[in-house]
């Protein structure tokens, strides 16, 4: 029997490296879905504009039309809540981990986008970052350092 060791070719795998919390921590506040849903239906507005390919364009008018009928701030948050990517415009924070249990900033984005930082100021930036976005109230003591990986 041989065993391989190295690279295997046939196998995946995935990794997570952040600053953040654990995803539960975050307490979605109504304004942050009405936030979302305004986001998206200027989303929609745009890539109807945009879109050359018929079918989608269809796609697109129908959720437009759908989300244009919403009259109430409940349906709204309700709408939100269920079809938005709630990181929609959002792209330094990421839901990520196995199974999405953690919301942070990767490295990967600091390094590339905060080279300034200095490694004592990188937890406030981040909960700086995640208290504007999600309208929590995080210190840089509630942030942690994360490190997962999974093969698949």
């Amino acid at each position: 029997m041989k065993i391989r060791k190295g690279f295997v070719s046939n196998s995946s795998s995935s990794s997570f490296v952040a600053w953040g919390v654990e995803a539960d921590r975050i307490k979605y506040k109504e304004q942050f879905y009405l936030n979302i849903f305004n986001d998206s239906l200027k989303w929609y507005e745009t890539a109807i504009g945009t879109s050359t390919d018929s079918e989608e364009l269809i796609t697109l008018k129908s959720e437009y039309e759908q989300m244009c009928a919403m009259q109430t701030s409940d349906e709204k948050i309700d709408y939100a809540e269920n079809n938005c990517d709630i990181e929609y415009g959002k792209e330094e924070i990421i839901n990520s981990g196995f199974e999405g249990e953690y919301i942070g900033i990767p490295v990967s984005w600091l390094t590339e986008n905060a080279p300034e930082l200095k490694f004592k100021e990188v937890k406030d930036f981040v909960a700086g970052r995640l208290n504007k976005v999600y309208g929590t109230s995080f210190t840089e003591e509630d942030i942690e350092y994360f490190e997962e990986s999974w093969y698949g």
